[in-house]
C-alpha cells in the first residue's frame, strides 16, 4: 500500500518553469501542474486558496531539502458582519426578527454587502485557475453565505451541482490562509499507525473492567 501511494506522487515543481517548445517561453507553474481550490467564508471571515498537487523543492531550518506546498493564488478578507455577544449574521436575524434600525446593524448589513462583493470579485479573477482546478473545497456556514458563494447570480464562478465539490471531512477553525493550509496537508498527507496488539487489547480491558456495578 505505501509502495502503491508513492507511486502516485507527484515529482516536485523544477526550480524553473518548462519552456513552450514552440517558442521557448517560459509556461506558468499553474499552467503546468494539477491543482485544487479551498475555500472557508464564516462569522466575516473568508480565506481561498489555489494549490498545486505538485510539491516545491525547499531548504529547513538545518539547510536540509524538503517537499514544500507550492501556493498558485491565495486570499483573505475580513468584515465586521455577526453581532457581539449574541452571534449570526445580521441577515438572518433581519429574516428572523425584522430588520433593526441602528448604527450597528447598519453598518453590519453594509459589511456584508462588502464582503459578498469581494468575495464574488475574487472568484471572477481566479476563474481561469478555479475552472482547472481537479478539487473544490468549501466551508461556508450558514445560507446566506452559501449564497455568496453558489447564487444564484450573474457570471457565477461556483455550482451547487459541480461533480468536483467537496467538503473538508474534518473540524475546522475561523477562516485564515493558515486554516486553509492546515487543511490541505489533512487533505493530502497520510497518517500511518503502528499498534502492537497490547494497544489493541487495552481499550476493551478497560472497558471490561470499568463497567457499573449490577443493581441489588
Amino acid at each position: 500500500m505505501v509502495k502503491a501511494l508513492r507511486n502516485k506522487q507527484l515529482k516536485p515543481i523544477p526550480s524553473k518553469a518548462p519552456a513552450d517548445a514552440s517558442n521557448g517561453v517560459p509556461l506558468p507553474l499553474a499552467m503546468t501542474s494539477p491543482q485544487i481550490f479551498l475555500c472557508m467564508v464564516g462569522g466575516g471571515h473568508f480565506a481561498g486558496m489555489i494549490v498545486s498537487l505538485a510539491p516545491k523543492l525547499g531548504k529547513n531550518s538545518t539547510g536540509a531539502e524538503e517537499r514544500q506546498a507550492m501556493v498558485i493564488a491565495h486570499k483573505t478578507f475580513h468584515r465586521y458582519t455577526t453581532r457581539r455577544k449574541q452571534g449570526g449574521a445580521q441577515s438572518s436575524n433581519d429574516s428572523a426578527k425584522g430588520a433593526a434600525h441602528s448604527a450597528g446593524a447598519s453598518i453590519r448589513r453594509y459589511n456584508e454587502a462588502a464582503l459578498e462583493s469581494e468575495i464574488r470579485a475574487l472568484l471572477t479573477e481566479w476563474k481561469a485557475l478555479i475552472d482547472k482546478s481537479q478539487l473544490i473545497f468549501v466551508r461556508a456556514t450558514g445560507s446566506s453565505n452559501r449564497r455568496t458563494l453558489f447564487g444564484p447570480y450573474e457570471g457565477q464562478v461556483l455550482h451547487h451541482h459541480d461533480p468536483r465539490n467537496r467538503g473538508f471531512p474534518f473540524s475546522t477553525r475561523r477562516a485564515t490562509q493558515a486554516e486553509l493550509m492546515r487543511s490541505f496537508v489533512e487533505l493530502t498527507r497520510t497518517k500511518i499507525s503502528e499498534l502492537d496488539e497490547a494497544a489493541l487489547a487495552a481499550p476493551s480491558t478497560s472497558a471490561t473492567t470499568q463497567q457499573p456495578p449490577h443493581p441489588a
